[in-house]
């Protein structure tokens, strides 16, 4: 079971399904459906400072302000009402983790214990290696969330590539390392843009990528989304690979072009000159 947000339109059924099931548990009777796992976003009813999962205080937590709203009438009426719908969220989300704990169903639990890879890894490795039995080379994939708000910030993902290269260069052994940033150009795969490409913010883009890599760092999810599409913010994991590089690089390769699958494709080779 997935819960994308809590409240009122999507939780009211849930929580009268799993109190149903808890009943029925309860009186050794038949559960009206199974649920092997659960995936949901709501408030928790604990603080963490510093690493340490603490109490929250009386005025400190979002959980202990919804239950002075839903005891004093007062209050409830004072407020608007998105603010009363923030707040009924609250308790709905607990009262649904009580439930699923009750009925011992797992919590956000991982979805399994190895990732498969997909076209983002193996497409560029068959490009440069073919089909091998095994690729010549060891491969570490790293995830970035493109998919689902909220998605990392190109700020962010630059943080990470700087912290792959301080890895790299501390690294006791002599290694040769190359990172890739795998995402597709400008492209939209659905809704009234689908098939949209902007030629221009892609080449800009790769303009600025080589030597002026900063002002990329800051381009908002929202731009991404206006001038390259739904999928255009792929490009967030070319700044991870740039950012592991330095800020001195050569540029080795450049090409571009738009394939019949209505992806702006853009491939850049740079090697790193510290």
């Amino acid at each position: 079971m997935m819960v994308s947000h809590i409240d009122s339109d999507h939780i009211a059924g849930i929580l009268d399904l799993t109190g149903d099931m808890v009943e029925a548990e309860e009186d050794d009777a038949k559960p009206p459906a199974k649920i092997h796992r659960a995936w949901l976003n709501s408030f928790s009813d604990t603080l963490v400072k510093n690493g340490l999962e603490t109490k929250p205080s009386s005025n400190a937590s979002a959980a202990s302000v919804a239950d002075a709203f839903e005891d004093d009438d007062d209050l409830a009426d004072e407020v608007d009402g998105h603010t009363k719908l923030v707040l009924s969220s609250v308790n709905q989300g607990r009262n649904l983790r009580r439930n699923l704990k009750t009925l011992s169903i797992p919590i956000n639990a991982m979805f399994a214990n190895k990732m498969a890879i997909d076209h983002g890894c193996t497409v560029p490795l068959s490009m440069i290696f073919g089909e091998p039995e095994e690729w010549p080379c060891k491969v570490i994939p790293v995830a970035v969330n493109v998919s689902q708000f909220p998605t990392p910030s190109g700020e962010r993902c630059w943080k990470l590539g700087e912290a792959i290269r301080n890895a790299v260069k501390t690294f006791p052994e002599d290694l040769d390392v190359q990172v890739w940033g795998t995402g597709g150009m400008s492209h939209q795969l659905h809704g009234s843009r689908a098939g949209l490409i902007n030629e221009e913010f892609d080449r800009r883009f790769i303009d600025l990528l080589a030597h002026e890599p900063e002002e990329l760092k800051y381009i908002t999810r929202l731009e991404y989304l206006r001038e390259a599409g739904t999928e255009g913010i792929e490009l967030i994991m070319w700044l991870i690979m740039r950012a592991s590089l330095g800020y001195g690089v050569e540029e080795k390769h450049r090409f571009y072009r738009v394939p019949a699958s209505n992806t702006a494709v853009g491939h850049v080779v740079y090697e790193t000159r510290s």
